[in-house]
């Protein structure tokens, strides 16, 4: 039996804020945690004839919290914390957020895989310090439906 492990993700943040100009950022040094949480939206409803009352998923409210040493040359690092420091809102704090599948590379291409693409505000909720050194927590909200793509981790970027 094969268990998932987290190093067969790679997730990466786009330092840009227009998609066309993107500029992924691999999150893996310093990030200690990247935990992804779906968070089904579920209603349900019970008619006079039920015993029980029937449950459906209407939606999701899926983020990603995140805490990572402040590691000063980190591209997404530095973004992360510079959103927070300066309290950055709406636009300036929202970007591109991909997660990539290293088990499943895509048939006959060298390097690419399939990925989830996903819109999110980034939400710094902290700065606390560990061991001396300081750190960044907060969590990735989602803006949108993730999106299925490909992507090329050698030339970091999405394959039409």
């Amino acid at each position: 039996m094969k268990t998932k492990m987290r190093n067969g993700m790679a997730s990466y943040l786009n330092l840009a804020k227009e998609a066309e100009t993107a500029n992924w950022a691999l999150m893996s040094v310093g990030f200690t945690d990247l935990t992804e949480n779906p968070s089904a939206r579920v209603v349900s409803k019970q008619y006079v004839g039920d015993k029980n009352p029937a449950s459906r998923v209407v939606g999701y409210d899926w983020t990603t919290a995140f805490t990572t040493d402040q590691i000063l040359d980190d591209e997404a690092v530095k973004l992360i914390c510079n959103i927070g420091e300066m309290q950055l809102t709406g636009e300036e704090c929202e970007r591109q957020y991909i997660i990539v599948d290293l088990d499943k590379p895509v048939d006959g291409k060298d390097n690419e895989y399939e990925a989830r693409l996903f819109d999110v505000a980034i939400q710094v909720t902290g700065f606390p310090a560990a061991d001396g050194m300081l750190t960044a927590s907060g969590t990735l909200l989602a803006l949108s439906t993730p999106k299925a793509v490909k992507f090329d981790v050698h030339n970091k970027g999405i394959v039409e």
